[in-house]
């Protein structure tokens, strides 16, 4: 593979995709906030947790992550789409193409955002996602891509150390803050 490689000075078109690399984070956020997902509470117990619910409040967290980074984001694509030219026709014309995709995503998330439905939310957001690692994949053909690693959540061990039990080599109880063998 020819990967763009120009040492302290990066082309125009790895400065885009690499700003366009930075749009994982912010969406894979406001994605893990629309899912339910294990988050412990003060004393450690876990449960299934949905920050972003639906409702007006809700909605607009949602419409100000569309005005802030996906909607930059869909403007980026669009530009820099047309600066790279990919050695294979069909990457070439799928990743023109993606850009459009993007938009059509923006008008569903902003139809499921006056619906206040933190579900169809969440489907138009993986659909940005999804969108914009396929874009991401088509150009690390011939540009350098950083990997998005999202963040893991800490393990009881790592959240109370000499606290825990399993600092102890002890297990704790489901639900509970006693340690057993």
């Amino acid at each position: 593979s020819l990967i763009a490689n120009a040492g302290f000075f990066e082309s125009d078109e790895q400065s885009a995709i690499n700003e366009i690399s930075n749009y994982q984070k912010p969406i894979f956020e406001l994605l893990d906030q629309l899912r339910p997902s294990d988050i412990p509470n003060a004393i450690g117990v876990f449960s299934k947790t949905q920050l972003l619910k639906g409702g007006k409040e809700d909605s607009d967290v949602v419409l100000s992550y569309l005005e802030t980074y996906i909607k930059p984001l869909q403007k980026k694509l669009e530009s820099t789409s047309k600066l790279i030219k990919l050695p294979i026709e069909s990457d070439q014309s799928r990743l023109e193409l993606l850009p459009l995709l993007l938009k059509g995503h923006i008008v569903e998330l902003t139809q499921a955002i006056n619906e206040q439905s933190a579900t169809s939310q969440a489907r138009e957001v993986q659909e940005v996602q999804e969108t914009l690692a396929e874009y991401l994949k088509l150009v690390s053909s011939l540009y350098k891509v950083e990997p998005f690693i999202p963040a893991r959540p800490l393990t009881d061990k790592e959240l109370f150390g000499p606290l825990g039990c399993e600092f102890w080599g002890k297990k704790r109880l489901e639900g509970s803050n006693s340690c057993i063998d």
